[in-house]
């Protein structure tokens, strides 16, 4: 289970540097949650993500969050917008994964690190706004 830098860098980022491109696949994405996983080439997950939203989106956020909805991943969408990212973590776990969730990682690993997270996006000099709670 390693530990990501993620300073200035998405989760996306430090995937691309091991497995290569990646890129989201989406299982819900409605008014309250996502459930998504990021995949690389092969269609190995290489992580699986949970986002609850909170409200209070402004217009553009909101926009974004259709093209996030579509597939884009998260990260990537604010960031094509000209935002800055941030993730506050709140809590690593180590959880025990679930058999169909071992046969998405290609693992027979019994455990993996869960890392709840604050996710902030900041455009210039306003104020930041939270787009969601990710588990992943």
């Amino acid at each position: 289970m390693e530990h990501y830098p993620l300073v200035n860098r998405l989760h996306t980022d430090v995937l691309e540097e091991k497995y290569g491109s990646i890129d989201s696949r989406v299982l819900v994405h409605d008014e309250k949650l996502r459930l998504a996983h990021l995949i690389d080439a092969e269609g190995i997950s290489r992580t699986f993500a949970i986002t609850f939203f909170l409200p209070g989106w402004t217009e553009d956020v909101k926009k974004i969050d259709s093209e996030i909805k579509s597939g884009q991943p998260i990260g990537k969408a604010f960031r094509a917008h000209g935002y800055s990212i941030r993730k506050n973590v709140l809590e690593v776990y180590r959880i025990k994964i679930p058999d169909w969730l071992k046969r998405e990682f290609h693992t027979e690993h019994g455990y993996a690190k869960a890392r709840l997270s604050e996710f902030y996006a900041r455009k210039g000099r306003t104020s930041p706004v939270v787009y969601g709670v990710v588990v992943e």
